[in-house]
């Protein structure tokens, strides 16, 4: 058997274990009707022109290119052999990236919209959005041009990652992400990084507080 027939082989057996006709096939790699297959699968194997499909038809069939090839015997996709499981496009939305709070210093609450980065589709309501961290109070777990995904709420409870935002006496309000830590009468913000001192608020000046979202994920590239 040559690697001709163990790659055209292996193609039909993918197709047949997915349901796709050849036919389907051909018009998703951009072909008309189904002679593509037929020219392929005679005169011996010395039409080797899907070779070039092979990845595209491999994304399709959802395996390797490799296995496909006939250079080896694992169907599974690269990444998912290393362990890695992307999610599907079609389990995927988009969410806005906004800039309007800070982990160090803290800057205006007025929000921005600085772009948009891909979200699980459960996430994909207005009630989410991205934030771009900028300072490092939080490091080392949250550093400084991470992504964090916020659930709009104005309420939060002890221990959460929350973004906070605190109106000063000049009613200028600043926005944070901090652990919100609750106890009795009194909020306290706490920074990872421990060069960040607490804030603590209670009585009147609780009053400051308000709450845009809890922290839900963080998304970090490198």
């Amino acid at each position: 058997m040559s690697s001709m027939t163990i790659q055209l082989t292996r193609i039909l057996e993918q197709m047949e274990k997915r349901g796709i006709s050849k036919k389907e096939m051909c018009a998703k790699l951009g072909y008309k009707g189904q002679q593509a297959f037929a020219s392929w699968m005679k005169d011996d194997g010395k039409n080797t022109s899907y070779i070039k499909k092979i990845p595209q038809m491999a994304e399709i069939l959802g395996v390797s290119a490799d296995y496909l090839l006939g250079k080896t015997d694992d169907p599974r996709p690269m990444l998912e052999r290393a362990g890695i499981n992307p999610i599907p496009m079609e389990e995927q939305a988009m969410r806005p990236i906004i800039g309007m709070a800070s982990a160090g210093s803290g800057v205006l609450a007025q929000e921005q919209i600085l772009g948009w980065e891909s979200v699980d589709i459960k996430y994909n309501t207005d009630e989410y959005f991205y934030l771009q961290i900028s300072g490092d109070s939080m490091a080392p777990k949250i550093d400084d041009g991470d992504l964090v995904l916020v659930h709009r709420q104005d309420e939060v409870s002890s221990g959460d990652v929350a973004v906070v935002l605190v109106t000063d006496h000049d009613e200028e309000a600043e926005g944070f992400v901090k652990k919100v830590e609750i106890d009795g009468d009194s909020v306290t913000l706490v920074s990872f990084n421990p060069y960040y001192p607490p804030r603590v608020f209670s009585g009147k000046s609780i009053q400051q507080l308000s709450f845009v979202g809890k922290v839900v994920e963080l998304k970090r590239k490198f």
